[in-house]
Order: structure tokens, then C-alpha cells, then sequence
């Protein structure tokens, strides 16, 4: 049976998951602040313990993302699986949350890669990605950002997604080690 981590939790758990969050009145399976510094805190897992690690609307509540990412790839298992979920940097809701501290593009994760110009900028720690799209409201208008993203995806970023915001950003990555 795979051992699932879900980091910030919140209120949504994923089923069968050990639970994270920082806030004890949600409950989680595992109560402590995982916006770790470097190496001065950690999560309180072992290393290699996990085979899923999902990160859902909660990646751009932590103040350092590279030691975050650097303790998630510590506790998963070489092969695993890590899926991220986040308010894409046109969206609303990527603005309106005030603890948000970072607003995040579909290549804010490249540094963490191993792409062969931008991977391993940060850290030596990698991650290869398997999927990623945009999440876009079920409004009529937003047949418009979907067509662009058929089309183009970087384009669609780059010049139309303060015209038509994406919601959300989806990311599922492999751990490599």
C-alpha cells in the first residue's frame, strides 16, 4: 500500500493520507509548522518514507519554497510521485489570500527540475515533470484561455492570462534521486 503525505492539509484531506497542517483545528493526522528554514527545521518524517506527496493550495503559504521542496524530495522515495496544486499568478485568488507569499507562474518550478538549462538553479534536489495544466473557471469565457492553451501554453502566460486569468495550476512531478 502506497504511504501518502498531504502537506497543509487543511480541511479537504486526501483519503488514506497522513495529514499536515499547522492549524490543530483542522485536525490533521500530524500537527507542526512544515514552512521549514534550511536545514534548521524539518519535516517530521524519515527519509525516503513516502510514495505520494500532495501539496494542495498550499505551496504559496510558505515563505521558503526551496527548503520546502528540499524536505519534500528528502521524505519521498526515489520514483515518487508529487502532485501541486496552486492559484495561478493572474488569479484572484492568488491575491486575495493574506497569508499568500508567493504568486507563481506554470515555470516557477523549473529551477527544480532536471531541465537542461534551467534545472538545478537552487538546490541540487530533482524533480521530473510529468504533467502539468492550467485550471480555468466553467464560465462560456473561458473557452478563450483554453483555446489559446491548445494552441500555446507559454503564449498563453506570457501575453493573455492578465486578459483571461487562469484559476489554478496543476503540477505532478517524479522524484528523482
Amino acid at each position: 500500500m502506497a504511504r501518502i503525505l498531504d502537506v497543509g492539509c487543511g480541511w479537504k484531506k486526501v483519503e488514506s493520507a497522513v495529514s499536515v497542517d499547522i492549524r490543530l483545528q483542522t485536525k490533521p493526522k500530524v500537527c507542526c509548522d512544515m514552512d521549514v528554514d534550511g536545514k534548521a527545521l524539518r519535516f517530521p518524517f524519515r527519509d525516503n518514507s513516502f510514495d505520494e506527496v500532495y501539496i494542495l493550495q498550499t505551496i504559496d503559504h510558505f515563505k521558503n519554497i526551496v527548503s520546502v521542496m528540499e524536505e519534500v524530495h528528502r521524505v519521498s522515495r526515489p520514483g515518487a510521485k508529487v502532485i501541486i496544486t496552486v492559484a495561478h499568478v493572474s488569479s484572484v485568488y492568488s491575491w486575495s489570500d493574506p497569508v499568500h507569499h508567493l504568486h507563481l507562474t506554470s515555470r516557477s518550478f523549473q529551477c527544480f527540475t532536471d531541465h537542461p538549462t534551467k534545472g538545478a538553479t537552487y538546490t541540487d534536489v530533482l524533480f521530473r515533470p510529468k504533467e502539468f495544466h492550467f485550471i480555468f473557471s466553467r464560465s462560456v469565457i473561458s473557452l478563450i484561455p483554453r483555446a489559446l492553451c491548445m494552441f500555446s501554453p507559454r503564449i498563453y502566460e506570457k501575453h493573455f492570462s492578465w486578459i483571461f486569468p487562469a484559476n489554478d495550476m496543476h503540477f505532478e512531478f517524479e522524484v528523482l534521486k
